[in-house]
């Protein structure tokens, strides 16, 4: 039996509207999705995402060149026999609310998402979940915004139940000191945390965070820190940041994380001025200083590139 990547027999991603297997920033092409409105099994057993999966079972991985886990052997392995059956890993990215609006993420505010916040979407999310209860053994949120942000989100934390099911969480630490408490019932079942913080000083900060506070997203850290769950610190990297980039490596080493995961800039949406931010661009005036930041992060264990 040949070896191949485990995620899309593995993982789903739901988005708003739709479901893919990997995180779509990654794909050449966003034509491998499907509509999310059908029953659930209608989702993972879709048939665009079934043709995903045999291009991957038999080694076509062009959908897949922006992904940085093509060339990692190690996420390859022989397809689970009962993969049918359902996702192992969820991964909820239907919301793009956040209190932030960064640069990297989004071309302005978007305090609500109505449409993705509304009693539809809660309603498949939630069937979503019961109908695979049995094979999921761990659901991450949000994806795609800031799950304290998300009235809808808090309140799926609050009121489903979870079971065995761990769940991953993915922040940009300023509101969890103040809304950690309103979630009591899932304290025990978080498995990890997932940061991004792009910065390791208010300065920086104040450039890539917009709409963040400094203090708050520090203090989110100690909390998080103090919790002592498996931890992974992202910093997606751009103009404004590059030059902090080995500072942020080294600063990172307070919060004890498992990985720190450097990030190049995804283009997400149409930006006029894109390539004055995409600094992994070979003409960009600023890729030496890049250059030599990568270098000395990466010197320290457990700092890797997605790329």
């Amino acid at each position: 039996m040949i070896n191949c990547c485990k995620v899309p027999f593995e993982t789903i991603y739901l988005h708003h509207g739709w479901g893919s297997t990997c995180c779509p920033n990654w794909y050449d092409a966003y034509d491998k999705r499907t509509d999310y409105t059908q029953e659930p099994q209608d989702v993972w057993r879709g048939a665009v995402i079934e043709s995903h999966r045999r291009e991957v079972a038999s080694g076509d991985y062009s959908l897949c060149q922006r992904c940085p886990l093509v060339a990692d052997e190690g996420m390859k392995a022989p397809i689970r026999g009962d993969w049918e059956h359902g996702p192992k890993y969820v991964h909820i990215a239907d919301s793009m609310t956040c209190n932030l609006h960064c640069w990297s993420c989004r071309a302005g505010r978007c305090l609500s998402d109505p449409l993705a916040d509304s009693e539809s979407a809660e309603r498949f999310l939630r069937r979503f979940l019961e109908h695979y209860r049995t094979t999921i053994e761990e659901v991450t949120l949000l994806n795609s915004g800031e799950v304290f942000a998300s009235q809808r989100h808090v309140r799926l934390l609050n009121e489903f139940d979870w079971g065995t099911i761990g769940i991953g969480i993915i922040t940009n630490a300023t509101l969890i000191e103040r809304k950690w408490a309103t979630v009591q019932k899932i304290h025990g079942s978080i498995q990890r945390f997932i940061v991004s913080l792009d910065a390791s000083n208010e300065e920086t900060y104040s450039k890539v965070r917009l709409g963040g506070s400094w203090d708050a997203a520090v203090r989110g850290m100690e909390l998080i820190r103090d919790l002592g769950r498996p931890l992974v610190l992202h910093y997606v990297i751009s103009d404004k940041n590059v030059r902090d980039i080995a500072r942020f490596a080294d600063w990172a080493q307070r919060w004890a994380p498992e990985r720190v995961e450097l990030i190049p800039l995804a283009r997400t949406y149409a930006r006029d001025d894109w390539a004055d931010r995409d600094v992994f661009r070979s003409g960009h005036s600023l890729n030496h200083i890049l250059q030599t930041e990568l270098a000395t992060a990466t010197t320290i264990p457990g700092v890797r590139l997605l790329s």
